[in-house]
């Protein structure tokens, strides 16, 4: 099994959301506890994590949330759609590689 970095283990203990304050209640159903669900997985998971595009979820909305490709989707833009809100999508671009918004 790979062990992770000191610096991989630091983001994921300080991870954040820009769509929520509360990060100890599902985004979805209010419940607790919750997992931390990075919204763009795989190789953008780490800058998921840097650039706060995280959402609690609850153990089920989060096995939902990996399996269910319309509610992943969802996500991803709902993400997006914060995230421009204060930067441009050329930033968006530069960070993720791809527009969830077209």
């Amino acid at each position: 099994m790979k062990t992770k970095t000191s610096k991989l283990a630091k983001l994921e203990r300080n991870r954040k959301s820009i769509l929520t304050d509360d990060l100890k209640h599902c985004f979805i159903c209010k419940q607790s506890p919750v997992d931390i669900h990075e919204i763009y997985s795989g190789s953008n998971r780490k800058a998921s994590m840097e650039n706060n595009f995280c959402i609690p979820l609850c153990r089920e909305h989060h096995q939902f949330a990996t399996i269910n490709s319309l509610f992943n989707m969802q996500l991803k833009r709902l993400c997006q759609t914060k995230f421009e809100e204060t930067h441009s999508r050329v930033e968006f671009m530069q960070i993720i590689k791809k527009n969830y918004l077209e």
